[in-house]
């Protein structure tokens, strides 16, 4: 069962890996860590980029999604997170994907 349910993730990845290059004319989907296993980087550099995001800086054709890094230093943090930010941690395994790809190097 476990290796069925990693081959079906794993296809799902690429699937999404492979949109994401598709999608790039259109809209740039970025996927990042938050780390969240020490709440100081985990609350400060959040807020930055919540802050960055408001104020523009990232541009409008960007849709971002996150993941945490484990384990989640603030359960109260994280379901503030949650509520804010787009957070999937399947967006974990699209992120190694997509970085094991040729030419990831704009991707990231």
């Amino acid at each position: 069962m476990k290796l069925i349910r990693r081959s079906l993730v794993a296809a799902l990845a690429l699937t999404a890996a492979i949109a994401m290059r598709v999608l790039r004319p259109i809209a740039v989907v970025r996927i990042g860590a938050l780390r969240s296993s020490r709440i100081g980087p985990y609350a400060i550099r959040t807020e930055l980029y919540l802050c960055q995001r408001d104020a523009g800086v990232h541009g409008g054709r960007s849709f971002d999604i996150f993941y945490n890094t484990t384990p989640v230093s603030n359960q109260q943090l994280n379901r503030m997170w949650d509520r804010t930010l787009r957070v999937w941690q399947l967006s974990k395994t699209v992120h190694r994907v997509s970085g094991a790809l040729p030419f990831s190097g704009r991707i990231h």
